[in-house]
């Protein structure tokens, strides 16, 4: 009785440490995302700073921005949703 209750909350303490190592890995992929998303809009500011250009050609500088940051921002949300879909706690 006694290794049943030992082994029982072994296991579940396992779960909770294997949770919470997840819930980090899914705040650094936040960070990261962040932190592109950051970069992405410093730039499309620096961009709006400018002066002389015209309307066409500052929307098609925009858009080349967002997808030269496109790829990197899929990616990394593609691995985060991964992780929270793993988790048996938390649903979307």
């Amino acid at each position: 009785m006694e290794i049943t209750i030992i082994l029982a909350s072994s296991i579940i303490a396992i779960m909770i440490f294997w949770y919470f190592i997840n819930m980090f890995r899914v705040m650094v992929y936040e960070r990261k995302i962040n932190s592109v998303e950051t970069t992405k809009q410093k730039k499309i500011d620096e961009l709006k700073k400018r002066t002389g250009m015209t309307t066409s050609f500052f929307e098609a500088s925009i858009k080349k921005i967002n997808s030269d940051h496109e790829p990197e921002l899929t990616k990394l949300r593609r691995e985060r949703q991964f992780i929270l879909d793993r988790l048996p706690f938390l649903k979307n």
